[in-house]
């Protein structure tokens, strides 16, 4: 219990820091193990991701291929850093992990539950809408160059594999969110 000085109630950063020490206790009582994936899967994750950009690029251009995964990286990571912008999330910054891909970091103490569902569904939504915008326009209007068809696809891909119910993709944590 907090204490009450002078009559006043105890303020939001004292009910906070007990709230973190209490989820301190809690992971420190489950064995101190972190939520997500081990090495193997990540390796594994990788290698998967790394088969689907072979996949849509055989015989490519590395350079268009580089540059496509990092614009959909980009935009899918602004669809996370907007919200969390918007929402007052505290040290919001974005960073890319060379060959694994982008992550948006940043923190609101005791956030409620629909700003992190629109903070980890702004992610996937824009390259999901996006790419299915596209592939929609190339088959009523032939004249789309095959390389924003394939780049529509690899978003779309990319997105639906991380809407997969896993942490920690996106998928997994809006699930975790919601049970």
């Amino acid at each position: 219990q907090p204490e009450v000085v002078a009559g006043v109630a105890p303020t939001t950063t004292d009910r906070d820091q007990l709230v973190e020490r209490d989820l301190a206790k809690y992971h420190q009582a489950a064995g101190g193990k972190k939520p997500g994936m081990g090495r193997w899967a990540k390796l594994a994750l990788l290698t998967i991701t790394l088969g689907l950009f072979a996949v849509f690029w055989k015989g490519g251009d590395l350079g268009k291929m580089t540059g496509t995964i990092i614009g959909i990286l980009l935009l899918h990571e602004f669809g996370h850093w907007l919200p969390m912008k918007l929402f007052g999330y505290k040290n919001v910054t974005m960073f890319f992990i060379p060959g694994f891909g982008a992550a948006v970091s940043g923190k609101k103490q005791h956030a409620p539950a629909w700003q992190d569902l629109g903070v980890l569904l702004g992610g996937p939504l824009p390259g999901l809408f996006g790419g299915i915008a596209v592939m929609i326009i190339g088959y009523f209007f032939q004249g789309i160059p095959d390389f924003w068809l394939n780049a529509a696809g690899l978003a779309v891909v990319i997105t639906a594999f991380n809407l997969l119910p896993f942490l920690p993709l996106d998928g997994g944590k809006i699930l975790d969110l919601l049970v």
